[in-house]
């Protein structure tokens, strides 16, 4: 009987030992991924609301890495559990174009503002914290590169899939994005973002209680 307690104790303390470890990793990835955003700051042009039509996961430099389809379902699941929370900042998706695309983007939405009453308005709703940039293929013609969150990406279209109609899936297929500018964001700081397992960051705020 003593030999068994000492098994179990031995088994419980391994499994305390994992889950510890799990949580460090958390942490680890945490503080990674907050310090990769810290540094690319400076490089931020805005942060807007995009639809996923305008966004493509291939780079102009470098390569991305493949989906990976069980973490795409993984998230699937639990946007089916918790929701999307896509507005929450520390979920933005990460993207680079040029600073002169979002600038043309911006006098386009400039251009279609019927005053400050208007803005106001807009500021009023939570939906409208952002500005939208649902014409942005419209006015650009070229999609914003993503540089982390591809993987939200694929699982908010797996998640829309059975959602109501066409015309409402294409409403909801948006996500809140930080802009960076990709004339000025050096090579070195453009890998270090993407290979930030941002996506532990989002599975942590998605699933805490």
């Amino acid at each position: 009987m003593k030999r068994k307690a000492v098994g179990v104790c031995s088994l419980s303390a391994k499994r305390q030992c994992a889950k510890d470890d799990a949580q460090d990793l958390v942490e680890a990835a945490l503080r990674d991924a907050k310090s990769v955003r810290e540094q690319a700051e400076p490089y931020r042009l805005s942060t807007a609301k995009f639809p996923l039509e305008a966004l493509t996961p291939s780079w102009s430099i470098g390569s991305n890495r493949t989906v990976d389809i069980k973490h795409v379902q993984d998230l699937c699941r639990i946007f089916e559990e918790n929701g999307v929370q896509r507005e929450c900042a520390e979920n933005h998706l990460l993207v680079a174009c040029t600073q002169a695309t979002v600038q043309k983007m911006m006098d386009h939405i400039k251009s279609l503002a019927l005053g400050a009453g208007r803005l106001e308005d807009r500021a009023e709703n939570n939906s409208e914290l952002w500005p939208s940039f649902e014409e942005w293929m419209l006015v650009n013609g070229s999609e914003a590169e993503i540089l982390a969150g591809q993987h939200r990406v694929e699982a908010l279209k797996m998640f829309l899939k059975n959602k109501g109609n066409e015309a409402v899936r294409k409403e909801q297929s948006w996500w809140i994005c930080d802009i960076y500018d990709k004339g000025r964001l050096s090579f070195y700081l453009h890998i270090l973002i993407f290979t930030v397992p941002a996506n532990t960051l989002f599975r942590q705020a998605t699933t805490s209680a």
